[in-house]
């Protein structure tokens, strides 16, 4: 009897936890186009208000990059109360505070392959933002609408310049290779990807490798700008190693498509111009969950079942 109360209550610890976290191939809930695919991405165009932001130009204190195994995990150190926020637009009145970025890879190409239209770079640069109500991620992303992912695209072009970032990536080689920084290479946060009225929005799931759940509601904002990055720099991602030695940039998460509508907002100033309408964005249905009790799943209680069926002693 006792072993048998020992289960149950083991369960319910464990029933805090989205099983489908424990494989990262579970976590794929965002839309992405493959690369070198023609397919046209159907969506409906809305008048949405713009997205406000704040301390996005200021410096932080220090910085982080950490090979994880998985991913580059780039987290950025500020003072209280000076981490930068987005707010307004589709995300009614939530707050929603930077936490980290990391990155994402992209199935489709090989490493700075030529296709149709733009040379890209398989990968993309994920902002992670965790509602204001919440301490940090690993809270925020057991709750639907706790985290909102700002994603961007890299397009490769010769530059004048290069990216002070990647140059520090030969010290994070490595899994688990860590480097600090307080100086050279610390950038504010509008440095790394540039905000625009237009982007592509939609509710997903995370995609993020070291995610505590894939199961709860991500609102996901796709922004059209693209990130340019020099032929030269590819090089500084194709040398970065994963957990079981295979390069870091192979480390796909296959991607399925929302099960939402995908919104894009439009450019309202050149609506305004041309007389163009657009039907004005209803909005996503956002509702925080403020209580202390963490949901289980479907598949949680199901296990539970099975578990207290075949416990019962005759």
């Amino acid at each position: 009897m006792v072993m048998f109360v020992g289960k149950i209550f083991t369960f319910l610890l464990f029933s805090f936890v989205d099983f489908a976290s424990l494989s990262n191939s579970f976590c794929r809930g965002k839309y992405n186009i493959p690369l070198n695919s023609t397919e046209l991405l159907t969506v409906e165009k809305r008048n949405i208000s713009d997205l406000e932001y704040e301390h996005v130009t200021r410096y932080p204190l220090r910085a982080k990059i950490k090979n994880t195994g998985e991913t580059l995990v780039i987290t950025l150190i500020y003072e209280r109360n000076k981490v930068p926020t987005m707010s307004k637009g589709p995300l009614e009145n939530e707050v929603y505070r930077f936490e980290f970025m990391y990155f994402h890879w992209l199935n489709g190409t090989t490493m700075g392959e030529e296709m149709h239209g733009p040379r890209m770079l398989p990968a993309e640069l994920h902002m992670v933002f965790v509602n204001s109500r919440y301490a940090n991620y690993d809270e925020a992303s057991l709750r639907n609408f706790g985290v909102v992912i700002a994603a961007y695209k890299y397009e490769v072009a010769q530059l004048d310049y290069p990216h002070i970032i990647f140059d520090l990536f030969s010290d994070v080689r490595k899994p688990n290779d860590e480097i600090k920084f307080s100086d050279y290479g610390v950038l504010p946060l509008a440095a790394f990807g540039k905000r625009t009225s237009t982007y592509k929005l939609y509710l997903g799931h995370s995609v993020y490798p070291h995610s505590k759940s894939c199961s709860h509601t991500v609102i996901w904002i796709e922004y059209d700008y693209r990130i340019t990055i020099n032929p030269s720099e590819l090089q500084c991602f194709q040398n970065l190693n994963s957990s079981n030695g295979v390069p870091l940039t192979s480390k796909i998460v296959r991607n399925i498509p929302p099960n939402t509508t995908i919104y894009e907002a439009i450019d309202r100033y050149e609506y305004k111009e041309n007389g163009w309408i657009a039907e004005q964005f209803e909005g996503l249905g956002i509702l925080i969950d403020t209580s202390g009790r963490l949901e289980c799943d479907a598949f949680s209680w199901l296990v539970l079942i099975i578990w207290l069926i075949f416990s019962v002693e005759v």
